[in-house]
């Protein structure tokens, strides 16, 4: 997914976006509010120092394995290593289906609710993904991959 470069001093709905990828990560950027002020800068670094030390075994493919430059900027490299994975029901990536779940319950649609933002894809999530899906990307899976994210974040 195409990204604009953002770095210290960016704001706006793409930093909103990264803070809430580094803090499924596990990485708190502070609060989640569209400002990429030095918070959000240490949690990039942070992620990047981590991404940083050692390059990948050969087999791998580099482009999405290369270790990342650790200067605080969120670029394509950056970005490529920070968006979520494909998630779906009884998925173990838990702060994705959180992070997926808070963006459904934020449409204050009925029937986009999953029940409780609590990091499991169980059926009710499964649902409101499905119904989501219906409406706005397919195709209707209920698995939540690059065109459901996209769908989500627009």
């Amino acid at each position: 997914m195409a990204h604009p470069t953002i770095s210290l001093g960016s704001t706006g709905a793409e930093v909103t976006l990264c803070q809430q990828l580094l803090q499924a990560r596990g990485y708190s950027p502070g609060a989640i509010d569209g400002l990429f002020g030095p918070q959000t800068k240490a949690a990039v670094v942070h992620y990047q120092v981590d991404r940083s030390a050692a390059p990948p075994p050969p087999h791998v493919h580099l482009g999405f394995n290369l270790p990342l430059v650790v200067d605080g900027i969120v670029g394509n490299n950056t970005w490529g290593r920070l968006d979520p994975p494909q998630i779906q029901k009884n998925s173990t990536q838990h702060n994705y289906v959180r992070l997926c779940q808070l963006i459904l319950k934020s449409f204050a649609v009925p029937a986009f609710d999953p029940g409780p933002a609590d990091g499991l894809f169980g059926p009710n999530t499964e649902a409101a993904v499905k119904a989501f899906q219906a409406i706005f990307a397919t195709p209707v899976d209920g698995i939540v991959g690059p065109k459901t994210w996209r769908a989500l974040r627009s």
